[in-house]
């Protein structure tokens, strides 16, 4: 149902303490710096309007929208918001289509900063940053590879494999969840 709440904040007693609409076709949800940052897939990006139509959507803790990636920002446009992660105390690193270039946004300022990036990670499901080296994981071609980046060299190595589907963590950790548990890699 159109405009029905879909996220829910509760206390560690298990009360309610606001619910709030945060769209269609979400892709990933990240809690940063007191923001929660949430991206969409194409079919929220294209889907009913709502905050789903920015690819990427900054929300306050109370739920109120703070930033929409595509109603902000002139020249780029994400169709389809591949992953995202943490970096530093304030800011996220993400992929997306259109452009297949990583993007630093500061949650507190909005300012945005496009890397050019190789194409060797065009489809990544996951990616993380740990000092100058971005690694993802998983391409179109390759579904268990780790790619790793170094921004400085411009280097691009394979430095292994795993065949889960990923989640990137802070300082160059993935997360995997199981039916029993989960891996931190």
């Amino acid at each position: 149902v159109e405009n029905k709440p879909n996220a829910f904040i509760y206390d560690f007693a298990g009360q309610l303490l606001n619910s709030f609409v945060l769209g269609d076709g979400i892709q990933d949800i990240l809690i940063h710096h007191n923001k929660i940052i949430v991206t969409y897939f194409d079919e929220g990006v294209f889907g009913a309007d709502g905050p789903n139509n920015n690819g990427l959507t900054v929300f306050s803790l109370d739920g109120k929208q703070e930033f929409g990636f595509n109603e902000s920002v002139e020249g780029l446009h994400i169709y389809d918001c591949y992953c995202i992660c943490k970096h530093g105390i304030d800011k996220v690193l993400f992929y997306a289509y259109d452009y297949f270039d990583v993007t630093e946004l500061n949650l507190d300022s909005y300012e945005w900063q496009q890397i050019i990036t190789p194409m060797d990670f065009k489809g990544s499901s996951a990616l993380t940053i740990k000092d100058k080296k971005i690694i993802f994981h998983s391409n179109y071609d390759d579904k268990l590879s780790f790619f790793e980046w170094d921004t400085l060299s411009m280097e691009v190595n394979k430095i292994g494999k795993y065949s889960s589907q990923l989640k990137g963590l802070e300082n160059g950790k993935f997360l995997a969840v199981g039916e029993c548990g989960f891996t931190i890699i």
